[in-house]
């Protein structure tokens, strides 16, 4: 019975994303039920005993101890393999699963979980938040969870709320749920909120302001997002660091504050950065975010000359050409 139990231990450990491990749990699961037979063969005895005595015949006596003594036989080694096949399963299975989460899928899937535990726990204050109040989620790379499910956040925080969600300049998840918007920076005021909820990158609620006491208009993403905040602040501090300007490049990119990019691209002419692959790539995004496809597919020609094996230079060449052929056919 110990080993019967003993595989559902594993549920304990086991993320609930990983929906194939649940199929590879339950097959000793299936087999627990031998552990309980095994011991006397009863329910086989149980089975024959309940055949109509007619049914089995003059020898039904000797068939009866032959029935009964075999199944006791085989039940009880098949149940001594089972027990051996579970216990070993219990020992192995945490080490079995555990090295496929250091794979990038699953451990972005677990970063995702860790973040929207934190995210649930910052609820009870934008519950608090009076009813009617127009409030601006901003500062969470990936808020497509729970912020996709209008019905989830209708029946948790109810109807008297609107929610205005800041996603990243290059995220395709953006709409109008009616009373949840999904935009980017170009497409936020704070004009239209009453409170501003902003989160770090890992989903930890910073603080809830009112918009009245910000500007009128939104003028800085770091304002806004942390994440910039803190990339800005590290170029301050290494203005000649290559890899902090790159990475800061990258990050107001992502969020769509082209100002602060193009600040930062200048800033890296200046410092010598001219001609690095990285930056003449940023040039071609900065351009492309702004609709300048012939400018961007120049910039990213240019930077697959610097590296011509880097595919993602390629891929976004090929994407902004596709954007100018049907211009330059028509």
């Amino acid at each position: 019975m110990v080993a019967g139990l003993a595989p559902y231990l594993l549920h304990a450990a086991l993320p609930n994303h990983t929906y194939e491990e649940y199929a590879w749990i339950g097959a000793p699961l299936a087999y627990t039920p031998l552990l309980v037979a095994a011991a006397r063969g009863e329910w086989l005895r149980m089975q024959w005993q309940a055949w109509p005595r007619g049914a089995r015949g003059a020898d039904a006596g000797s068939s009866e101890l032959l029935v009964t003594d075999l199944s006791r036989s085989v039940l009880r080694h098949c149940g001594s393999w089972c027990m051996a096949l579970l216990l070993l399963l219990c020992v192995i299975g945490p080490s079995g699963y555990r090295w496929r989460y250091r794979r990038g899928g699953e451990s972005w899937q677990l970063g995702q979980e860790k973040i929207g535990a934190k995210f649930a726990a910052s609820w009870p204050q934008l519950k608090s938040l009076p009813d009617g109040s127009r409030i601006l989620i901003a500062g969470l790379e990936t808020p497509f969870l729970p912020w996709s499910l209008p019905d989830f956040i209708r029946i948790e925080f109810g109807t008297g709320k609107s929610w205005v969600v800041l996603v990243p300049g290059e995220s395709g998840f953006r709409g109008d749920d009616g009373f949840i918007r999904r935009a980017t920076l170009a497409d936020v005021s704070l004009r239209d909120a009453d409170y501003v909820a902003t989160y770090d990158d890992s989903g930890q609620l910073l603080n809830i302001r009112r918009a009245s006491e910000l500007s009128g208009s939104i003028t800085s993403s770091a304002m806004l997002i942390p994440e910039i905040a803190s990339a800005l602040k590290m170029v301050r501090k290494q203005p000649s660091d290559r890899f902090v300007l790159t990475s800061a490049i990258d990050r107001c990119i992502r969020w769509g504050a082209w100002t602060d990019a193009r600040s930062l691209l200048d800033h890296a002419r200046k410092i010598g950065l001219r001609n690095e692959p990285e930056v003449l790539f940023d040039e071609g995004r900065v351009a492309a975010g702004a609709g300048n496809w012939a400018e961007a597919v120049d910039w990213f020609e240019r930077a697959v000359g610097a590296e011509p094996r880097n595919q993602v230079f390629r891929n976004n060449l090929r994407e902004a050409q596709a954007h100018i052929r049907p211009h330059a056919q028509s």
